[in-house]
This record gives C-alpha cells, sequence and structure tokens, in this order.
C-alpha cells in the first residue's frame, strides 16, 4: 500500500519491489508486530545489527585472506569511514534489504572457506531474499571455494525456504515474476542506465537486457576465476573476493542504497598502498554519494535542489562510478599488490 502511494505511475497490480518468498523469514515475523512504528523501529535495529555483522565478516575475510599481520584500527577506521557512504545511509534510512544481501554473501564466502558448509547455507539463505545482489558473489564462492556439499544444502536450504512461505500464497510462475520486476524497475528507472543502453541500442526488451547483463556478469566472473585460479598476493586474493560485489553493481539491477556491497571496498582502502587508492579514487569518490554529487550539480545549475535532476544525475554518477572501478579491479588483478602496514 505504502509503495502504491509513493510510486502512482506504476501499472496495477505491479508492487514498487518484487522479493522472492525467502523474504518472508523477514516479512512475517515484522507483519505480526502490532503496529507500523513498532515494525519499523525493528527493522532499523535489523539493519543496524546486519550492518555490524558485515563490519565484523569484512574484517574476518580480510585477515583470512591477508595471510599476514594487519593494523585492526586501520581497518576499523576503515570501517568507520563505509558507514558514511550513500549505501548504508540510504539502506537505514529507507528502511531497505541491501544489508541483507551483503551479509548473507560475506557470511557465506567466509564460513564455506572455513568448511562449515551448514552455517554457510544459513547465510546463503539470508542472502536469497535479494538474488539479484547475491547471484554473482555466491556464483564466485562455488567457483573457488565451493564442494558439492555445500551446493547440495545451498539448493536444499533455499528451495525449502521458498517453498515454505510460496506455499502460503503467491505467484509460482518465476518466469512472471522476472516480466513483473524488470518493468517495475523500468517505470522506477533505478541505476540501470548501461543495462537500458544495452536494451536500447538492441532494441531488448526489459527482460532480455537485464538477461544479457547478468549472463556477461557470469562469464566476466568466471573467466576471471578461471584465468587468476591462485593469485601470487594476498591482496589478490582480496580483490579477487571484492570483484563480484564490483560486478554487481554494474551487471545487474540495483538502486544507490545497494552500493552498500561496496562496503568492504572501502574498509580495504586504507591497508592499500597510495598508488592503489590513486587509481581507485576516482571511482570511489563517485559511489562514495552519488546522491551529494547529484545535488550539488543540481545545485550549481538550478540554483536550487532539483529533485528530478537529482533523480536523475544519480544513476549516472554512480554507474560510471561502479564500471570504473571494475576496469581498475581487473587492471589490479594482473599484477601482484602488496598491502600498506
Amino acid at each position: 500500500m505504502t509503495q502504491e502511494i509513493m510510486h502512482p505511475e506504476l501499472p496495477d497490480g505491479f508492487g514498487a519491489f518484487v522479493y522472492p518468498p525467502a523474504l518472508g523469514i523477514l516479512a512475517v515475523p515484522v507483519g505480526l508486530l502490532p503496529t507500523w512504528a513498532i515494525a519499523k523501529y525493528s527493522l532499523d535495529g535489523i539493519n543496524i545489527l546486519l550492518l555490524l555483522i558485515t563490519a565484523l565478516l569484512t574484517l574476518a575475510l580480510i585477515c583470512q585472506h591477508a595471510k599476514t599481520s594487519l593494523k585492526l584500527d586501520k581497518l576499523w577506521f576503515g570501517i568507520g569511514i563505509g558507514c558514511f557512504m550513500t549505501g548504508v545511509t540510504g539502506t537505514l534510512h529507507l528502511t531497505q534489504t541491501s544489508l541483507f544481501a551483503i551479509t548473507g554473501c560475506l557470511g557465506a564466502l567466509y564460513f564455506a572457506k572455513q568448511q562449515r558448509p551448514i552455517i554457510a547455507t544459513l547465510f546463503i539463505i539470508i542472502a536469497s531474499t535479494k538474488p539479484q545482489l547475491a547471484l554473482l558473489p555466491l556464483t564466485y564462492l562455488f567457483l573457488q571455494w565451493g564442494s558439492w556439499r555445500l551446493l547440495g544444502y545451498a539448493i536444499l536450504g533455499v528451495s525449502i525456504t521458498n517453498l515454505a512461505f510460496l506455499l502460503q500464497g503467491g505467484d509460482s510462475n518465476p518466469w512472471r515474476l522476472l516480466q513483473d520486476t524488470s518493468t517495475t524497475y523500468a517505470q522506477l528507472k533505478p541505476n540501470l542506465d548501461m543495462i537500458w543502453g544495452l536494451r536500447g541500442l538492441l532494441n531488448l526488451t526489459s527482460v532480455l537486457a537485464i538477461l544479457s547483463f547478468a549472463t556477461l556478469g557470469l562469464l566476466i566472473l568466471i573467466g576471471v576465476t578461471i584465468s587468476y585460479r591462485r593469485q601470487p598476493s594476498a591482496m589478490g586474493e582480496i580483490y579477487k573476493l571484492l570483484l563480484p560485489l564490483t560486478l554487481t553493481t554494474v551487471c545487474m539491477p540495483n538502486h544507490h542504497y545497494d552500493y552498500v556491497l561496496f562496503f568492504p571496498l572501502i574498509t580495504t582502502l586504507v591497508i592499500l598502498p597510495w598508488r592503489s587508492i590513486g587509481w581507485l579514487l576516482p571511482g570511489v569518490i563517485l559511489i562514495f554519494r552519488p546522491d551529494s554529487w547529484a545535488a550539488l550539480h543540481a545545485q550549481i545549475v538550478f540554483g536550487h535542489v532539483n529533485r528530478p535532476a537529482i533523480d536523475g544525475l544519480m544513476p549516472i554518477i554512480g554507474s560510471t562510478g561502479a564500471l570504473y572501478l571494475l576496469i581498475v579491479m581487473l587492471m589490479i588483478l594482473s599484477k601482484p599488490v602488496r598491502f600498506s602496514h
């Protein structure tokens, strides 16, 4: 109902956001709360908790891959900086579920390497609540560390979770849901400049444009994983870990608050040599707060904060920064990188 009021431009029958049945693990308990205010504050509390877990998992993954001693005070400083990025503040302010996706992905990656398949599966189920953000990171997980046992657990766990909620009611046709989702994204115009550019160039439908970019992302990820199976440096391994998160922001449908996927990258910056930071910095500036850059531009051009201008510029600024970071990461992966202690 709230989304119908906020987005009257959507066709009848379309929700502003289409989620898989697995979101019921959050929606059902929250929906049983007595008032909207209690539900809202409960979701805020859950998101703050997930942000803390994301920070801890980021630290754990960096230390797990570093294979050398790192100054944790630097990493905590990086986490503090990351908390100010649009992806984090937007998720908290709008009570979005992007933190579920990144928490699930990071947790699955960490515990998969720890050979804890059951715990990894639980995190995969959490990540599946926002599959467009989880697809590439979880694909990397199975390409890099996955086992048949973990794959079996993951398929079983995600299937049972979704089926349990789907049996309570809902559309069981995934193709129709994909069509509805693509139509919704087309109406709302999120960070899809590259996808819609391809759509216009090749005269594709919304569904085919999204599927084409998703396939491209999978092919890039598979190619990088095979080409750089074993990195000569610990930092190279961390960049392989960050790559699928960055690739997701380029190839999958997302909004500005989904840039919370860059949280581990912002944290990692503080342990990189200045030369690497210099290469990454232009992209980091663009994705850190694309809303602020868009508002500044609107203020300069129009003399006041022009909302349509901001909404139009945010996807351009954000997607440009994401694409730049992806290219730089691919370049960095071809050369060993040392830590800055």
